[in-house]
């Protein structure tokens, strides 16, 4: 037996390597670009606001008007590794899941290769490879993603040993793999990786049947299906209390409709292939060069040169292995698929293949290709070594700077850095703004895209300027969501799968906005939009909306990167009014808000159950044009329930609330239940009846419980199997009859 590194030497190298990769981290400073502080910092603030106060975070108040927070695929609520954020600010945390996880990557893919691999080499080779990609690297901005990735081949480990020694242990293992795979926070790589998985059993089971006895052939088919299949749909339920609400919110959401030419945004692009050996041919973010299709990080896919020369010996040298033959095919998969609509594969994935629609960016399919160059590496370096026999120190070192050096050459500048303290700064204009507008206004920026590109993707102009006016500057901006840090409640806002509904009131009031129409102050208004941000170099020229000055605390004027404008129609955030429209189809309810005649303040347009007892008005009958509303009283606010005190007078009357309709709000007047109806295409309506009414709102969907409820059956049912297979219940009758002859 030849000698080889231990096992703990090797998986010192991994950890050390991810800690140089992230040296920045590991010395205070904190991920600031892109989606990171933009969306996933302020989200995880807001997460350990709820977890702090003991609350499950489940209704965002400050974007789109509202939307799930438990149903967003992106947060990870019960991702065990969340639950820190209790113990460490936001933006450690991240920093300590983005270390954490990119190390997992490595020591995973290490104990996956040392199944199968002959040399601990070619597992460490390969466990470097697969954590210092650009694939993973360049995303840590989408800590999701990582956080996903991670589990791969731990879930192929899990898979072998099912299919070798089937039994309720390898079951359980099997199912927590998949259930973190789920919970970890990133649908589209939870669903690669699940649909790679289930092809890799197929293929792993077919082979391992023509190698077992004949006489013991049907017993352990049956156990090896039992195994896999118990694994994979226990991991599922376990999962149960996040993936219902994601699918309810998937079904009102844009992606339901999304076609393949709208799910074609970013792709892989044919010249892209020229960054495999020429990482820099389009240019760098930190340089500020970047002149590539897309973006910098979705096409991204170097991995050094060495890999690519293994690759090529392991499918050479092992093509009869089906190991090979299985990589090979996915790896060619995965880049012909990232090519787009344009590629073709793409598309018919799209169309056959259920799931797929549901997601964009096709160049993400390159992580399948990824994963595969690792595993053919090993592959080829693993039967390169069983050719020459013996060991050679020398080589060993020099592969493993050979691997190592171009990963850290060209991963160390993906991902800048800041002071913590930097980005913890509170600019200037929030503090004015906040003190100048009242508590729940909400404030509006219906050209964020423009701020986005300045600061964003034009250039990467802020990429890599470290501790500079420059991110501050973007800061000051409040480009979606970094509202979110000052708890401003905003009528837009990103989300990666948001309810269509307010969605479509956004756009109807930014093309308003555009052709400078009269609407759009009301349509702003009936958002409970206050406040219109634009940039600086932009204007509203609508007599509906004031120019609001800015002073800080010395009274002098600020002058930011925003154009601030008061709405003079903004409509409160409940209010009750007398006359409804009962219109029913999306482009109906657009029509009408749309129309020149239409007033929030005193019609409500209801779709879907109305109340014959109230005035039903017609299409060319008179209307009440009086912009006069009868305001609610709204107090007890919080996330997830507010209380108003209405009152109608003699007739009854309709509360409009300027909160996302969605199933979860549950009203009560007076106590006794009440119906919730559509309102203004986007919103929620009560029929109140005369005289003054006390309502209550409040959050509590049935299928976060439903889905809790399956969650904790499947808890129990693993706790249990985990206590069978380690005796606990013989353990405990021995125990009890020992005690009872005492």
């Amino acid at each position: 037996m030849r000698p080889q590194p231990s096992h703990y030497f090797n998986y010192c190298v991994l950890t050390i390597f991810s800690l140089v990769l992230l040296a920045p981290l590991m010395l205070g400073r904190t991920l600031y670009w892109g989606d990171i502080s933009l969306y996933f910092e302020p989200m995880a603030a807001f997460a350990r606001n709820e977890f702090l106060q003991g609350h499950i975070p489940l209704w965002n108040p400050y974007v789109l008007s509202g939307q799930p927070y438990l149903g967003n695929p992106q947060m990870a609520v019960f991702y065990p590794p969340a639950w820190l954020l209790a113990c460490f600010p936001s933006r450690l945390f991240l920093s300590v899941m983005s270390v954490t996880h990119l190390t997992l990557c490595g020591l995973f893919t290490y104990k996956y290769l040392c199944h199968w691999s002959r040399h601990r080499l070619s597992a460490l080779v390969g466990g470097i490879l697969y954590m210092g990609s650009s694939c993973l690297v360049s995303r840590l901005q989408f800590p999701s993603m990582t956080q996903t990735a991670a589990y791969f081949p731990l879930m192929l480990l899990a898979i072998d040993r099912c299919i070798e020694r089937p039994g309720r242990k390898n079951t359980l293992m099997l199912a927590g793999i998949v259930a973190f795979t789920v919970l970890a926070g990133h649908p589209q790589m939870a669903y690669l990786i699940l649909l790679s998985a289930l092809f890799y059993s197929i293929i792993r089971v077919l082979h391992h049947f023509r190698n077992i006895r004949k006489q013991s052939l049907t017993i352990r088919k049956r156990s090896i299906v039992a195994t896999l299949s118990s694994g994979f749909l226990l991991g599922l339920a376990l999962t149960s209390a996040q993936i219902l609400p994601c699918i309810q919110l998937l079904l009102v959401s844009p992606r339901g409709e999304m076609t393949a030419a709208q799910a074609n945004r970013f792709v892989f692009e044919p010249s892209h292939l020229l960054t495999l050996i020429f990482p820099n041919f389009f240019g760098h973010p930190a340089n500020a060069d970047y002149w590539g299709g897309g973006n910098a990080w979705e096409p991204s896919i170097f991995m050094g040169w060495l890999p690519l020369v293994l690759t090529i010996v392991g499918v050479k040298w092992t093509w009869r292995r089906r190991r090979t033959r299985f990589w090979t095919i996915l790896g060619l998969f995965g880049i012909w698929t990232s090519f787009g609509n344009s590629g073709g594969l793409y598309w018919l994935a799209f169309k056959l293949i259920p799931g797929i629609s549901s997601f964009h960016d096709p160049a993400r399919f390159l992580f399948l290709t990824t994963f595969s160059i690792v595993i053919l590496s090993a592959a080829g370096l693993d039967r390169y070594l069983e050719y020459l026999n013996r060991d050679i120190p020398t080589l060993r070192w020099a592969v493993l700077l050979i691997t190592i050096l171009p990963l850290w050459w060209y991963g160390k500048d993906w991902n800048p850095t800041q002071s913590q303290k930097k980005n913890l700064m509170q600019p200037q204009i929030i503090t004015s703004l906040k003190r100048s507008i009242p508590a729940d206004t909400r404030i509006y920026l219906p050209a964020h895209d423009l701020l986005w590109r300045r600061f964003i993707t034009d250039g990467y102009n802020d990429y890599e300027t470290i501790d500079i006016d420059n991110p501050k500057g973007y800061l000051s901006t409040l480009i979606p969501n970094l509202n979110m840090n000052w708890k401003l409640p905003s009528a837009s806002g990103y989300e990666p799968v948001p309810i269509l509904a307010p969605c479509a009131i956004d756009g109807l009031a930014r093309t308003a906005m555009r052709r400078n129409e009269p609407n759009f102050s009301r349509l702003v208004g009936l958002m409970h939009g206050g406040v219109i941000l634009l940039p600086a170099s932009s204007h509203l020229y609508d007599p509906r909306m004031n120019l609001m000055q800015i002073y800080d605390a010395s009274g002098k004027q600020l002058r930011g990167q925003l154009n601030i404008s008061l709405n003079k129609d903004v409509a409160p955030l409940a209010w009750i009014v007398r006359h409804e429209r009962h219109v029913d189809g999306k482009m109906r309810i657009e029509a009408a808000l749309c129309a020149p005649d239409f007033f929030p303040q005193s019609t409500v347009i209801i779709s879907g159950q109305q109340n014959p007892k109230l005035l039903e008005l017609e299409w060319g009958q008179e209307l009440e044009t009086s912009r006069h509303y009868h305001p609610a009283v709204v107090h007890n606010v919080s996330n997830t329930s507010l209380s108003i005190d209405a009152d109608c007078g003699p007739n009854p009357g309709i509360l409009v609330i300027s909160i996302t309709d969605y199933p979860g709000w549950h009203a009560a007047i007076d106590g006794h239940p009440a119906t919730i109806s559509r309102a203004d295409g986007a919103y929620m309506a009560v029929y109140t009846p005369a005289g003054k009414s006390h309502i209550e709102l409040n959050y509590s969907p049935d299928i976060y419980r439903i889905g809790l409820y399956l969650t904790c059956l499947a808890a129990a049912l693993t706790i249990f199997l985990w206590l069978s297979i380690n005796g606990f219940g013989y353990k405990l009758n021995r125990a009890y009859r020992a005690g009872g002859n005492d």
